[in-house]
């Protein structure tokens, strides 16, 4: 059987491989940009609470910089 084999052989069977492997590493890198995706759907809720909370804060400061301004606060603030 040994005899049997040759260059060519092995190298159609060497192509065959690399094919295969190619067809898999594509299998796994689809899932890993679907998650990706995922994630970023995942933390778009966040990163608009995020904005939110600052937004907030800025309206306070505001808001309190204001009343020191016409005086409507009591005492040192």
């Amino acid at each position: 059987m040994a005899e049997n084999v040759t260059n060519e052989l092995m190298y159609e069977t060497l192509k065959a491989i690399r094919g295969d492997i190619a067809r898999l590493a594509e299998r796994f890198d689809r899932p890993d940009g679907e998650m990706r995706v995922m994630r970023g759907h995942v933390a778009a809720p966040v990163r608009a609470d995020l904005n939110h909370g600052s937004d907030w804060s800025n309206l306070s400061l505001r808001v309190q910089r204001i009343e020191r301004r016409l005086e409507l606060t009591e005492g040192t603030v």
